[in-house]
């Protein structure tokens, strides 16, 4: 793409020898409808005052004919809907960038004066950013506006890119738009990716404008003198860009990548006006980008960003958000990309010609289309972060050419009826398959909610350095803890995106994973580089470590570990060594916090919404505060603490709200899996309980029931100090009636939890004490322990104690007593 030859004349121009003739040649093949901000090309006075001269009379006639017809009307009503649909939904969602609250940390040093706010914050970071006013604008709106003045950023972010993308006047257009708009959705907000999204759209325009401009030029020196003023205003724009980009993005070495290619290409095609213009736009280029705080290494910054492969190895890549886009986790984004891809492909192959006008003009500029297609697909296959980027120029790229047909059609469209249902389907589809209708809303998304994480250091006194895992912890930390200044505090080390750029991302992937694998001793990795994360964090004078509670396996890997954390149930959970001073108090506090929600008699409730700026999904309509995700992270964070009772309790008051979802049932299964293994570990076998509730056959069978009434413990412990079994009953039939019975309460407890299972025992049990000759015989020890594992659930300790003391008092096979010793010390707590 970016520009074209002015030499290229489609054959009929050729043996017009009239200069005007070539004129509206030119013009017919890159006229593009749309008007940019940027100075439009003189046109002679000999060509405007020919052009209505050469008007035909079938022309006239075919003008006068423009009444649309009622399905064009219908059709068009159609279009107009499914833009304004697909805008709305990609524009109402909560901010959720990863990164928000590093960017406004950076934002809010920068207005206290610095010029280096990375350096400021991290104490691994000597050198400046380029983007250093990245964080500025999302700043300044939310200090003014809250999380409304983000929201209405990211509206007039969507805006725009509707206006460009859909806006277009074709089904095809709407398609490729409306997939752009809805996968890089999340991207789009006042930070960094959101303005690299912004310049490449501008870039893009900038490109048309000027294969436009360079194509109505002559060859002659005449023409040329004149269109001097032009070509330098067309530039400034172009320098201006790239200013403004160098300071509020790190993706400009994407857009010189773009002009590099272009001026390749005309080189090798032999494209003089078109190297010469491409040449100096790559000159201009590089000098705005380059007007910043971090000056030429601007580039190399961007460098490291777009393709980490080059200086990072590809093992420590994987588990970052630049792992390569075959081995990261795939999501809506990644399959948007895929399918633009292949609409590129398609409109490339199967649509090179447009009736007798070349899509691509000539075969030069569908060379450079290509080139600049291999060098954005390899950035987006060989580091997942530059999806969003790749998109935005597939969209735009794609988008252009649908108008460029539109123009050779004299505006007419080919869309039909078949063309629009189709288009309406696939974009309905992928509003319900990129799971946007389900966070539609106004605010920030919930797992970047500081506010729990303010309170578990509002009463500490913090000092020294601190670890955080990715940027999103870093972030959170650096804007709970006060703005960076000469007296000391608690600081943050690192985070990924900086490290990445200072060569020092494998250092800190390494630390993660001698922490995820709990390698605290000095050990030599295969790198010959020194492991061990006890010595690494002394060195550092680590005194707090920031870790997602999505990072399961980290936050099971610290549980044995002297780091203990300062929150429950914050996004982001604060670690302290135990002992420290500075964080006693709020060590303490957890810890009766664990027992509170483990074994007191402590139920989960649901929180309700409040209406807050991170609890807005759909507008505040839910009832709750919190959706079945993060109820199942929370049971997952409780799981990772070794709360087995405090995730189940959890688990089951969102069943009893969500009884259909796949997702808590499968919680639920690891649950009992691990209280399992624990049994396994302890006893060496586990309990009928814990081994038939792991089994996914039996949730197959459950059926949902009513709320559970009061129990009837009174039942149960007549029932489990009933004497001995008398010897006329049979121990095979006993230990048949006890599987049957166990099952039958097992689905309950599956459905309702420990106290409808407690309810429905009770009441079995009630029934029972009449007179059939089994209904004399004491429960089997395997029911009776179930009991026991039940009543620690619910928090009903007293209860288990006794039924405990009564089974310890019966003759029991080795293994289940260790159970029984085991649990009773869990209720003595």
């Amino acid at each position: 793409m970016l520009f074209q030859d002015a030499n290229r004349i489609e054959p009929e121009a050729r043996a017009d020898g009239s200069k005007d003739a070539k004129i509206q040649a030119r013009r017919l093949v890159v006229r593009h409808p749309v008007s940019y901000p940027m100075a439009q090309p003189q046109r002679s006075a000999k060509a405007r005052r020919s052009a209505p001269a050469r008007a035909s009379a079938s022309d006239l006639g075919s003008a006068a004919n423009t009444t649309p017809s009622k399905t064009q009307r219908r059709l068009d009503l159609l279009g107009l809907v499914l833009a304004l649909s697909v805008a709305a939904v990609a524009a109402l969602q909560p901010i959720c960038s990863e990164d928000l609250w590093w960017q406004l940390s950076r934002g809010r040093q920068v207005l206290l004066g610095s010029v280096q706010p990375s350096a400021d914050l991290l104490t691994l970071e000597t050198a400046r950013e380029a983007d250093w006013l990245g964080g500025v604008p999302g700043y300044l709106l939310y200090a003014a506006l809250g999380a409304g003045g983000l929201m209405v950023a990211r509206l007039a972010i969507v805006t725009f890119l509707a206006w460009r993308w859909i806006a277009a006047g074709r089904f095809e257009a709407l398609l490729t738009g409306g997939l752009a708009l809805l996968a890089i959705s999340p991207a789009l907000s006042p930070l960094p990716g959101g303005f690299d999204v912004i310049a490449i759209v501008l870039l893009m325009a900038w490109s048309s404008r000027a294969r436009s401009l360079i194509a109505e030029q002559r060859s002659d020196r005449q023409e040329l003198a004149a269109a001097q003023p032009l070509l330098r205003r067309h530039l400034a724009w172009l320098g201006l860009l790239f200013f403004a980009w160098g300071n509020l993005g790190g993706g400009i070495g994407l857009g010189a990548g773009l002009l590099l290619v272009t001026a390749t290409t005309a080189t090798l095609l032999r494209q003089s006006l078109t190297f010469r213009f491409g040449s100096l736009a790559l000159l201009v280029a590089g000098v705005a980008g380059s007007l910043n705080p971090r000056g030429l290494g601007a580039w190399s910054d961007s460098v490291r960003l777009l393709f980490p492969a080059a200086t990072v190895s590809p093992a420590v890549l994987e588990q970052t958000p630049w792992a390569p886009l075959p081995s990261a986790a795939w999501g809506f984004p990644s399959l948007a990309l895929l399918i633009l891809t292949l609409l590129w492909l398609a409109r490339c192959v199967g649509a090179a010609r447009l009736g007798s006008i070349p899509l691509g003009a000539v075969s030069g500029e569908r060379r450079t289309r290509a080139v600049q297609f291999l060098f954005v697909q390899g950035l987006a296959w060989f580091s997942a972060a530059n999806v969003p980027l790749a998109i935005a120029w597939l969209a735009s790229d794609l988008v252009d050419r649908w108008r460029i047909a539109s123009e050779h059609h004299d505006g007419k469209s080919s869309q039909g009826a078949g063309v629009a249902l189709a288009t309406a389907a696939a974009l309905i589809l992928a509003m319900f398959f990129s799971g946007r209708l389900d966070s539609l809303g106004w605010g920030i998304d919930a797992r970047l909610d500081p506010r729990l994480l303010e309170i578990a250091l509002a009463e500490t006194r913090p000092a020294g350095t601190a670890f955080a895992d990715d940027v999103r912890s870093g972030g959170m930390l650096a804007w709970t803890l006060p703005p960076v200044s000469d007296r000391p505090g608690l600081r943050l080390q690192d985070v990924p995106s900086r490290a990445l750029i200072g060569g020092r991302l494998a250092e800190h992937q390494h630390l993660l994973v001698d922490l995820r694998t709990g390698r605290q001793t000095r050990y030599w990795r295969q790198d010959r580089s020194p492991g061990g994360f006890w010595l690494a964090l002394q060195l550092r004078n680590t005194s707090l470590l920031c870790i997602s509670s999505d990072r399961f396996e980290l936050v099971r890997a610290l549980e044995p570990t002297i780091w203990k954390p300062l929150s429950l149930d914050s996004p982001v959970i604060p670690y302290a060594r135990a002992g420290d001073a500075a964080y006693a108090d709020q060590l303490l506090a957890v810890l009766r916090y664990r027992q509170l929600v483990n074994l007191d008699p402590w139920t989960y409730v649901v929180p309700p919404s409040s209406g807050s700026e991170f609890d807005r999904d759909l507008f505040g309509l839910r009832e709750t505060a919190v959706g079945e995700s993060l109820l199942v992270r929370q049971a997952r964070t409780f799981r990772a603490m070794e709360l087995h009772y405090a995730a189940l309790r959890v688990l089951f008051v969102g069943r009893q709200r969500w009884p259909q979802s796949g997702a808590i049932e499968a919680e639920i299964r690891h649950c009992q899996e691990e209280l399992a293994h624990q049994e396994r570990r302890v006893a060496g076998q586990a309990s009928w309980l814990r081994d038939w509730a792991a089994q996914s056959s039996d949730i197959e069978q459950l059926e949902p029931r009513d709320p559970p009434r009061l129990g009837r413990p009174s039942a149960l412990l007549a029932a489990a100090t009933k004497p001995a079994e008398p010897p006329e009953v049979d121990a095979d039939e006993q230990e048949t009636e006890a599987k049957r019975t166990l099952l039958s309460q097992l689905r309950v407890y599956w459905a309702d939890g420990p106290a409808a299972a407690l309810q429905a025992a009770g009441e079995q049990a009630h029934r029972s004490a009449a007179p059939p000759p089994a209904a004399a015989v004491s429960p089997h020890p395997q029911l009776a322990y179930a009991w026991v594992c039940w009543a620690i659930e619910s928090g009903q300790h007293e209860f288990a104690q006794e039924l405990g003391r009564s089974l310890t008092a019966r003759p029991l096979p080795p293994n289940l007593r260790i159970l029984v010793q085991y649990r009773m010390e869990d209720a003595e707590q």
